[in-house]
């Protein structure tokens, strides 16, 4: 039994180009079979061209407006759930982990989770810096952002455009 699922569950995998997939739980019923209660599935975004007929099925009515908006600008956004009030902007991965994990080492609780990565332009680091500043549940914004594949002057420029020209309602915290 388990060993069927095990293969189903790498085949589904590697064929369908999944970044997570996910039975929990898996419970044992009363008549002896294996049932997952609960499946989760992500498939790498990178893989669209491939996964035509998974994408044309995702239902965005079930995604926050806030990861819509950045898959939009090409950017990598997660909405953390709970009663957080930080907004996180960094430039990788392992820093958007690293300063999520900081903040809640020190009693704070990040709202998202966001990771500019090196390609970001300068008009999407806007938008999303106005995305979280709209965004109610928000009431501080910390910018993360390390050398590397990301110029950290583009993210300046971008913070001293949005300041001559919007204001703020809430403050906005940069380590560049």
């Amino acid at each position: 039994m388990i060993k069927t699922i095990v293969k189903n569950l790498y085949q589904c995998f590697h064929e369908r180009d999944c970044l997570n997939l996910t039975l929990n739980p898996l419970v044992l019923t009363t008549d002896d079979r294996l049932t997952p209660l609960h499946c989760s599935v992500e498939i790498d975004d990178d893989a669209v061209f491939r996964q035509q007929e998974l994408f044309a099925m995702q239902d965005y009515t079930q995604v926050v407006y806030q990861e819509r908006l950045a898959k939009l600008c090409d950017q990598h956004y997660i909405h953390l759930e709970g009663d957080g009030n930080i907004g996180v902007i960094s430039n990788s991965s392992g820093l958007s982990m690293a300063t999520n994990d900081l903040i809640h080492l020190y009693g704070g609780k990040p709202v998202n989770f966001l990771d500019l990565s090196g390609q970001a332009s300068r008009e999407q680091i806007e938008e999303m810096i106005h995305m979280l500043n709209s965004d109610p549940k928000v009431k501080v914004i910390l910018i993360n952002c390390f050398g590397g594949t990301m110029h950290v002057d583009l993210v300046a420029s971008a913070l001293a455009l949005l300041f001559k020209h919007f204001e703020f309602n809430k403050p906005i915290v940069a380590r560049l």
